[in-house]
């Protein structure tokens, strides 16, 4: 990264430092807007494909209905769902998709024991050290 995201501020100011260091992703400025959209769309998905993202991200969550049951806690719904990846989204500024594909990109390593590469928002490599 070129620059701490510490500091930022509001999400309007972040957005405009995610536009300066890597441009927009496909192009769309990822704004207040962008996350209405994001949020709409979600409200779209089927409460068990929003369940399956969670516990892709979140292995170690409680989000099934016997999940949740066994700790007591209600049923997890579409909007509690919603809500729950839309965290994501606003922390990322990326989709649940490009969240997904980010990580299976960073798990490729064609050469055993090479040094692991980050993708940033553009998908473009660097190593980690």
């Amino acid at each position: 990264m070129r620059g701490a995201t510490r500091g930022c501020g509001s999400m309007k100011k972040f957005s405009q430092w995610i536009e300066e260091n890597y441009g927009s992703v496909a192009g769309e400025p990822r704004d207040e807007k962008w996350l209405a959209q994001q949020r709409s769309r979600l409200m779209t998905w089927p409460l068990e494909d929003l369940i399956s993202w969670l516990k892709w991200n979140d292995p170690n969550g409680s989000y099934s209905d016997e999940e949740a049951e066994s700790e007591g806690m209600d049923p997890l719904g579409l909007e509690d769902a919603v809500e729950l990846v839309m965290k994501h989204v606003e922390e990322n500024l990326e989709t649940p998709e490009e969240m997904r594909a980010a990580s299976a990109r960073a798990r490729i390593s064609p050469i055993q024991g090479a040094t692991p590469l980050a993708w940033d928002a553009r998908g473009l490599m660097s190593r980690s050290r």
